[in-house]
């Protein structure tokens, strides 16, 4: 299953790779991979497709890298949601972000850390 993800193993290739795709104007989506979606993957096979589909998968585990290298031919390396979230949001100002779903005090709260921060 862990093979079928897709997890890139470099940040900076990984990162090299999303910015082109939005430079490209292309549409897709990006998953942080990480226990809890292994575990969701295995109890709902939709969800498991859902995940396929997905452009991009980035390690957001340490357990997920370590199960992923011990059975893999390939390594890769833990690059947090959070972590891509700030390299894209922070670091570079050319993209436009849109946010769903969540509680409305949730979405609140990341527009005041957003702004505090940018």
């Amino acid at each position: 299953m862990l093979k079928d993800l897709k997890l890139i193993q470099s940040r900076k290739i990984f990162l090299e790779k999303v910015i082109f795709f939005l430079e490209n104007n292309n549409k897709g989506f990006c998953c942080a991979i990480n226990a809890n979606i292994i575990v969701e993957c295995f109890k709902k096979y939709p969800y498991l497709e859902i995940i396929k589909k997905a452009v991009f998968n980035t390690c957001d585990g340490i357990n997920v890298k370590r199960i992923y290298n011990l059975t893999q031919k390939s390594k890769i390396n833990l690059y947090p949601g959070p972590d891509l979230f700030n390299d894209l949001v922070f670091k570079d100002h050319r993209y436009k972000h849109y946010f769903l779903g969540g509680k409305e005090s949730i979405l609140n709260g990341l527009k005041e850390n957003i702004l505090s921060k940018n």
